[in-house]
């Protein structure tokens, strides 16, 4: 297996991608613009972020200790082994191969405990600069930080259709909105809603953490032994944690939607949707060859598109929200996780995975219709070029 450089650690973060393997589970990480953010909300002066620069690349470093001490662990787990085993250099059973995957991924769990003194270490470091630790403002900024580096790396699993809006952040949320959707709303008009969600998701966000940390390495242990009642006792008590967030964030959007004015609130409801279920509402292929026509055909192509494009998005729209309904319905009543290996073969899912099914049909047989649909109005050289687009 081929690890990074230090420096090539530091590199690959200004370019905005992971600092180390994922593979070896050394996280959630403090990314450049979470710490900038940070940096910023502690009103540091210009002299101060240059040290805190190099404050940001000690930690960076701490993380390729990390993994390089990972990989000594892994190695002497039977890396090497399973590897060899992989590419057809040494024989070992499917009991031995499990036994392999088992100890390797285990070799991980040192990783927090000094991922998480790295970030302490950041965090103190960084205040020490100039910022009073007691200070109110540093303690706010202290706590969104931890609760925005959760949300991101939650976020990295939203294009899965297990994710159900577990990195969803509404200030952040917030923030791209005011020049948009809120752009005629007053910024302090939501404050106590904003606050109050902000204080106790940061809370549940961090005491959370060790627990679906574990939980994560627990399942895929699970997975690997066919472990059908850990899969179901883990992914039960995943749905809890989930509720906890869900309900808060859910208590907090309708809150804010009952103070818009109805146009807006609609607005502010179908966004937050999108925002919670990314996997759910990516632009697809049927929508991309509509588009494609209403800029690219002639006037009555357009004028044809443009109609079945209106009546897609419509009935799409609806089997989305039952999708949406499905997935949420199955969390907070049956506490099962829609998407997962476990919903696929713990025998107490399979009803709600069977829903998931005919809804998932719907949406790919009306996307399929739509597509015959608009295409049959084309030349094969618009054809052909609809579908070359959707690459681009």
């Amino acid at each position: 297996m081929q690890f990074l450089h230090p420096f090539a650690l530091i590199s690959s973060m200004i370019m905005g991608d992971l600092p180390v393997d994922p593979a070896h589970m050394i996280e959630p990480i403090v990314t450049r613009d979470a710490y900038t953010d940070f940096c910023r909300d502690l009103g540091m002066a210009e002299d101060q972020r240059m040290i805190a620069e190099l404050i940001y690349e000690d930690y960076l470093s701490g993380l390729a200790d990390v993994q390089e001490a990972s990989n000594a662990r892994a190695q002497a787990a039977g890396a090497d082994e399973l590897e060899a085993a992989y590419q057809g250099r040494s024989s070992v059973n499917s009991s031995q191969l499990r036994e392999l995957r088992v100890a390797i991924l285990r070799s991980r769990t040192p990783n927090w405990t000094r991922v998480d003194e790295l970030q302490s270490a950041l965090i103190e470091g960084t205040v020490a600069l100039g910022v009073a630790i007691e200070d109110p403002d540093a303690d706010v900024a202290i706590n969104d930080l931890r609760r925005r580096v959760i949300f991101d790396h939650a976020r990295r699993g939203s294009s899965e259709t297990s994710y159900a809006g577990e990195g969803f952040d509404l200030i952040d949320f917030i923030e791209g909105e005011r020049s948009r959707l809120l752009k005629d709303v007053p910024p302090d008009q939501f404050d106590a809603i904003v606050s109050t969600w902000q204080e106790r998701a940061g809370s549940i966000a961090v005491r959370n953490l060790p627990l679906e940390r574990a939980a994560t390495l627990d399942r895929r242990v699970a997975s690997i032994q066919r472990d059908l009642p850990s899969m179901k006792r883990l992914m039960s008590e995943h749905a809890v944690r989930w509720r906890q967030l869900h309900e808060l964030t859910s208590w907090a959007i309708d809150s804010i939607a009952s103070q818009l004015d109805p146009q807006t609130s609609d607005a502010w409801v179908r966004r937050i949707r999108a925002e919670r279920f990314p996997w759910l509402h990516a632009t697809d292929s049927a929508e991309g060859i509509g588009v494609w026509v209403e800029r690219n055909g002639d006037a009555e192509q357009r004028k044809q598109a443009e109609a079945l494009l209106a009546s897609y998005r419509s009935e799409r729209d609806a089997v989305r929200r039952n999708a949406e309904l499905l997935v949420i319905q199955a969390r907070m009543e049956e506490a099962i996780t829609i998407g997962t290996t476990a919903s696929e073969q713990v025998p107490e899912a399979q009803e709600a995975h069977r829903r998931w099914l005919r809804i998932s049909g719907e949406l790919e047989l009306l996307k399929s219709k739509t597509i015959d649909r608009i295409e049959s109005m084309l030349t094969s050289g618009q054809r052909a070029a609809a579908r070359r687009s959707l690459k681009d």
